[in-house]
């Protein structure tokens, strides 16, 4: 009897048996409802997730154009770090720091190229090393007066452009974007150094597979180049093409690839009031992330009468450092007054990268017949 008894029991379910079943048979239902839900919406949130891919790309592929990183021109400047604003990065141009343009590779695994690559900017310009090419034309520059927006952005001082401004380099058009200034210049002529130089940042206008004009997400391009772009410190063995060991081992260089951005450089003397600039410049931003708006600008008053240029491939002067940058170096300089050269350096003292290693580069002119190159 006994035996029958706990047999019976045994197979019989007992209260928590039933309770885990009444408890755990909602729970699976609820979870079978959830798995056909997202069975059946799951396309829908994959394509929304492809485009939201699509775009990051593209975002990278321009802002980073070594599909990596600002002139970007990220040309700033000033002692503290700018780098949230562009990059995600704290760096700053006190060679003393940690955090200054010897160290800039090593911040973030996205700035590597800063130690890493071969055609980093800027570089000394020595005009007798350069080569004259026939196939080099002189730039047509389609300036007008437009509004612009001036900002201190804690790196620099940079006008973003709105309007049609756009200039012609070898039959490609590239639209100007903003300019921004460094003291003293970051490119040097022979090892000569301007107070100012201004850099003009262009973004190919004319490329098949770039955004068109006006839409939203060429808008939000433009706007994170702008950021990037707005677009450095070695022995100075490593800086001077002239000074390097013809024994040094030079790396391979990868295939260059096509220019997006392309910048002009401008060097800044000291001489005569700049009338024109007056419009902003008697009012520059003091404080980081400090903005107002300028009166109608024609930024073709950074262009020298004379047009002979120097042109190479480089990078981005700022971190990322992005290769990948259609580099203009005018010749000829324009001129600043002492005050004007004085109201900028005031506010960033020092904000120029080091001259950079040449590496395997061609250094190719365009001479216009103006005035001499380094005057």
């Amino acid at each position: 009897m006994s035996e029958n008894h706990e047999t019976e029991d045994h197979h019989s379910p007992s209260r928590k048996d039933l309770y885990v079943v009444l408890v755990l048979t909602p729970l699976l239902i609820i979870g079978a409802g959830y798995g056909l839900a997202r069975f059946y919406f799951k396309p829908a949130e994959a394509g929304l997730q492809l485009q939201l891919e699509q775009l990051a790309t593209k975002l990278g592929a321009l802002t980073n154009v070594h599909s990596a990183g600002n002139h970007g021109d990220g040309h700033g400047g000033g002692n503290g770090g700018h780098g949230t604003s562009h990059s995600g990065g704290h760096w700053n141009y006190d060679d003393k720091s940690t955090e200054g343009p010897a160290h800039w590779g090593d911040l973030k695994p996205e700035f590597a190229i800063a130690s890493q690559g071969i055609r980093q900017s800027p570089i000394d310009l020595v005009e007798s090393d350069a080569i004259s090419v026939p196939e080099l034309k002189a730039i047509e520059f389609r300036y007008q007066p437009s509004s612009m927006v001036v900002t201190n952005n804690g790196h620099t001082i940079q006008g973003n452009m709105s309007g049609d401004n756009t200039m012609i380099v070898q039959g490609k058009t590239y639209k100007l974007l903003q300019f921004h200034f460094h003291a003293h210049s970051e490119h040097t002529f022979a090892g000569t150094k301007y107070p100012l130089e201004v850099h003009l940042v262009h973004i190919l206008a004319d490329d098949p597979a770039a955004p068109k004009a006006g839409t939203k997400t060429a808008a939000l391009i433009e706007a994170a180049i702008a950021e990037c772009v707005m677009c450095s410190n070695d022995s100075k063995a490593d800086h001077h093409p002239a000074e390097k060991t013809k024994a040094e081992p030079k790396p391979a260089a990868p295939a260059a690839k096509k220019p997006v951005l392309a910048v002009i450089g401008v060097m800044i003397q000291q001489g005569k009031d700049s009338e024109p600039v007056k419009s902003f410049w008697n009012d520059l931003p003091k404080v980081s992330g400090d903005s107002k708006v300028s009166p109608p600008f024609n930024p073709a008053i950074f262009l020298p009468n004379a047009r002979s240029y120097y042109r190479y491939n480089g990078s981005l002067t700022t971190p990322p450092c992005s290769e990948g940058v259609l580099w203009t170096v005018m010749k000829s300089p324009i001129e600043f007054s002492s005050d004007q050269v004085k109201s900028f350096v005031e506010i960033f003292p020092l904000n120029a990268r080091p001259v950079q290693p040449i590496q395997r580069r061609f250094i190719m002119q365009f001479n216009d017949g103006g005035k001499p190159a380094n005057n």
